[in-house]
């Protein structure tokens, strides 16, 4: 019997409760944000959909707000290198689909403070020789707050701090042939508005985006074989006069034999946009830019056998035309014990630099200070070398598992200071830095006058650093505990929910600043879920933040205090 899984409204709040990853927010809905986890690691993991990226390679467009999760499964692809030229892991957004012979309709919705509203639908007609699929999602905080710190004479002029919408629309179109041939054709509109950015002292910021993606599917002599072509293109329009567009389009080849052995082969090119208004006031080189790029990569995987142990060897090929070629590999041992696996990798890589760390001048603040980071044209790839490991077992009870990971980051993308100038600086490839991290995951569900379960993590972290001023460092400490229980009624016709859920981040420096000017306090926020399942319908109540704290997310900005949603999710099959 399938327990009880209240839906989580977006990555902002199902990362950090299912994964390792610790999410930092400088404001409420549609802020910045940073999705933090390895120290060293720079910028956020990459979001595959179906294996093709989304987004265009570049921060401002890459925005994690605009990523939609209705009808997706989430997975996290590693925390490593992840196949497209990053070193920071991948999120793996999956068709969510228990059973395709049925068509299914899902929708959920959340009314909260302010005008607030999630409404997403997901509609899946049945496996067929042809078959559609809808989703749609949209996110509206109409009236939002004042996130600003006390004192802080920023963003004066906006009407509506905090405001932001967001909505998505995906619909995905797929031809089923005799042996296992399939073409599917998938397209996605996208736009965002923000009121009210503080790092960036912003007033608003609009976003629209499209992601594109035809893939076909046939078996061959050489095995399974998947071809993709795609195209993400975005626009940034910004109050302060600023537009940005940016466009990735690319190919991706994957053949899969019946022995485990996968051969991939990918190339994209990307081009950026960027009128730099207004850059002049901070940064008086500026110039418009227009610039283009090339990326490609092979890789080479292969399974083997040896002592009880099962291997997997990965070799990659990687450039990129304005850094070069770099190679990157990697092995993965993994063994069977009673009751749980042992596994070890060892990976060598590296980054490479992002366009925007190439080619965009930016400048970010506090109430206090304010940071200028000027691009790079000449900046080279990173070079990792990584080992990691993990161990679980079912101990006393709990399904329990141990990972960890050892970083040793060279050449690494950090921010050099202008010696003339303390508040100035540019990227080089002068950071050298070692870093750790431990994860404990317990898990177990029960019967406890009804059904229970838990779901609880501890992170540890730790780095030294030699040499540079890396940008963007995790805290020390994270943790999630989440615990739920139903109490199943009226012969099964009805379902009492109860849910709680605690997030913590350690204290750390500012994640945005690239020098330690403010330390953030530790953050602890309790949630509470009550909730009535009947036929296939959800309703419920979620209050966010019970303690009613204001915390200081970053140096600029406060979270809003209690919360109240009314929730309702319903799904329907036939």
């Amino acid at each position: 019997m399938e327990l009880w899984n209240p839906f989580i409204a977006h990555i902002s709040e199902v990362l950090p409760r299912s994964f390792d990853w610790v999410v930092v927010q400088d404001g409420g809905f549609g802020a910045r944000m940073l999705i933090l986890h390895e120290p060293g690691a720079s910028g956020n993991p990459i979001f595959l959909r179906d294996g093709i990226p989304l987004g265009t390679g570049h921060r401002w467009t890459d925005d994690p707000w605009i990523v939609s999760i209705t009808g997706r499964s989430l997975e996290t692809g590693g925390y490593g290198n992840d196949g497209w030229a990053g070193d920071n892991g991948a999120v793996l957004l999956n068709p969510a689909e228990s059973d395709t012979s049925v068509a299914v309709v899902e929708t959920r919705f959340f009314k909260g403070n302010h005008e607030t509203y999630l409404r997403s639908i997901s509609v899946r007609t049945p496996k067929a020789p042809w078959r559609f699929r809808l989703d749609f999602e949209e996110l509206v905080d109409q009236k939002g707050y004042d996130y600003r710190v006390p004192d802080d004479p920023r963003i004066l002029t906006a009407n509506r701090l905090g405001e932001s919408k967001y909505r998505s629309s995906r619909a995905a179109l797929t031809r089923s042939l005799a042996d296992g041939r399939m073409l599917e054709l998938a397209y996605e509109r996208i736009r965002k508005h923000k009121t009210g950015i503080p790092v960036d002292s912003l007033i608003h910021e609009e976003i629209w985006a499209d992601n594109a993606a035809l893939t076909w599917r046939d078996s061959t002599p050489l095995g399974s074989v998947r071809t993709s072509l795609f195209l993400s293109g975005s626009d940034v329009e910004r109050s302060d006069g600023r537009k940005l567009e940016s466009l990735r389009e690319g190919t991706l080849v994957e053949i899969e034999g019946d022995s485990g052995r996968r051969i991939r082969a990918r190339f994209d090119g990307w081009n950026v946009s960027d009128n730099c208004a207004g850059v002049t006031d901070w940064y008086s080189n500026a110039a418009a830019v227009d610039a283009k790029g090339q990326s490609a990569g092979f890789t080479l995987s292969a399974p083997a056998g040896f002592a009880g142990w099962r291997a997997r060897g990965d070799i990659e090929g990687r450039w990129e035309s304005r850094s070069g070629a770099d190679p990157a590999g990697s092995v993965k041992l993994t063994r069977g014990l009673v009751g749980g696996e042992l596994a070890v990798v060892a990976a060598v890589g590296g980054r490479a630099p992002r366009s925007d760390e190439l080619l965009t001048p930016d400048r970010h603040g506090s109430p206090e200070r304010t940071f200028v980071l000027l691009p790079n044209p000449d900046l080279d790839w990173e070079s990792t070398t990584r080992f990691s490991g993990s161990w679980s077992r079912d101990l006393l009870g709990f399904a329990t598992a141990l990972s960890g990971s050892y970083r040793l980051l060279r050449d690494g993308i950090g921010w050099r200071v202008d010696l003339a100038d303390p508040d100035r600086g540019r990227w080089e490839n002068d950071v050298e830095l070692n870093g750790w991290t431990m994860t404990l995951r317990l898990r177990r569900a029960w019967r406890m006058a009804g059904y229970a379960s838990i779901d609880a993590h501890i992170t540890r972290r730790g780095s030294d650093i030699a040499a540079g001023n890396p940008v963007g460092l995790p805290p020390d400490e994270s943790a999630a505990l989440r615990f739920l229980w139903e109490k199943h009624l009226f012969h099964e016709d009805g379902i009492f929910e109860i849910g709680y859920g605690l997030e913590y981040r350690g204290a750390m420096d500012d994640p945005w600043l690239p020098q330690t000017a403010t330390e953030l306090a530790a953050i602890t926020r309790h949630d509470l879920t009550l909730g009535f399942r009947m036929v296939g319908t959800d309703l419920g109540l979620e209050f966010r933040n019970l303690t009613d704290e204001s915390f200081r997310l970053s140096s600029g900005a406060m979270s809003d205090g209690r919360e109240m949603r009314w929730r309702l999710e319903w799904s329907f099959s036939r």
